[in-house]
């Protein structure tokens, strides 16, 4: 039977051959519209990056790759532009995604580009980005930071980036100084406005000469705010502007801020900004807040901008479950209308990129505001 049938196979072969050549000849061109380049130069394959190629130390686990596969708008998302890298730099974000220590929440696919606050130039906009269009154009210089929804990010040649979160560079700001403003100080910004501070308040800034400390400063000295600080670099946080700064150094567990007796009674604060959280994951400055922090019913606003503990493992539910319920917790209660009233309003601050928000800290920094 087998035998009988042997003359067929070249048959069988050659119609395979006639179908594939017709569905071939007949094939359309699918590509999205928006992910077409008008006028732009085809790009090279390859570009040099720096990779994580594993979780672990950052100085042990990333690369130079010398011939990494070159992104472009072909491989992009709505909205994303493509850009040529002046300028990156890390923040404790970045390396909380390079350790692994939040794998759980950040998925990875090795190896992948760290680097989410970049300045680059524009090199093409997706067609179907009209947004985008309407406020960049090719040759334009702009800075960013990525949602981090955007898993491959600027320590390369070149970078897709949300064009939603990107603002235009002035021109008196070099890129190296413009690529460090896109966490720190859009946040610092946020948060001025979250906790509504005005003429007179008093505030306590808990780290006050960190990436954020730094930034948050200045903004509060601007709504008119009396500001006292914690930090052991004095004259760095007065040329920032505070009022008040106390260096732990120098003083023993009596003088602390939340012992004494200057920010009591009357002169207790409006506001304290948690920007200094301790390394063993307990939420010092809220567990002894009470002294000098106005209650919820007369104003007083604990605002932690960092975690509890920023060293925390989220590797598993479980992780993310003992790291983040506490603080949601001390948010819920501090809101109950009575008896909790009586204690300070708790929020854990999440900031979200935002174009204007990142236009106004660029103008801040060109006028020297900031």
């Amino acid at each position: 039977h087998v035998h009988t049938h042997m003359y067929l196979i070249p048959v069988y072969i050659l119609a395979l051959l006639i179908v594939g050549t017709i569905a071939y000849t007949t094939t359309t061109d699918t590509t999205d519209p928006g992910t077409k380049m008008a006028g732009q130069t085809p790009p090279t394959e390859t570009m040099k990056a720096i990779v994580n190629t594993h979780f672990g130390a950052i100085d042990d686990v990333l690369r130079m790759d010398l011939t990494h596969p070159r992104c472009n708008l072909a491989d992009s998302q709505p909205g994303d532009m493509l850009i040529k890298v002046l300028a990156c730099s890390l923040s404790p974000g970045d390396n909380r995604n390079i350790n692994g220590s939040v794998s759980f929440i950040r998925k990875c696919k090795f190896p992948w580009i760290p680097g989410h606050d970049v300045c680059g130039e524009i090199v093409a906009i997706r067609d179907d980005d009209t947004d985008a269009k309407q406020h960049f154009a090719p040759g334009d210089i702009i800075v960013t930071t990525s949602s981090q929804t955007i898993m491959q990010g600027g320590l390369a040649e070149y970078a897709l980036v949300e064009s939603a979160h990107a603002a235009k560079k002035p021109p008196n700001i070099r890129p190296a100084a413009a690529a460090t403003l896109g966490s720190s100080a859009q946040r610092a910004l946020q948060a001025v406005r979250k906790v509504k501070v005005g003429s007179g308040h008093r505030v306590l800034v808990l780290g006050g000469s960190g990436g954020f400390g730094s930034f948050v400063i200045p903004l509060l000295k601007a709504k008119g705010a009396f500001v006292v600080t914690t930090s052991t670099q004095d004259s760095f946080c007065r040329e920032l502007g505070a009022d008040r700064v106390l260096n732990y150094e120098k003083y023993n567990d009596s003088q602390c801020w939340w012992n004494m007796d200057e920010f009591q009674g009357k002169h207790k604060f409006d506001c304290i900004m948690d920007c200094e959280p301790d390394r063993k994951g307990n939420p010092l400055g809220w567990s002894l807040c009470r002294k000098v922090l106005k209650s919820r019913a007369n104003g007083g606003f604990y605002l932690a901008v960092s975690m509890d503990d920023p060293d925390a493992k989220m590797q598993s539910l479980g992780g993310v479950v003992r790291h983040m319920v506490p603080m949601l917790w001390r948010s819920m209660k501090s809101s109950i209308p009575f008896p909790c009233s009586r204690i300070p309003k708790y929020r854990l601050f999440m900031a979200t990129p935002e174009r204007s928000d990142l236009s106004e800290v660029l103008d801040h920094v060109d006028t020297g505001k900031l």
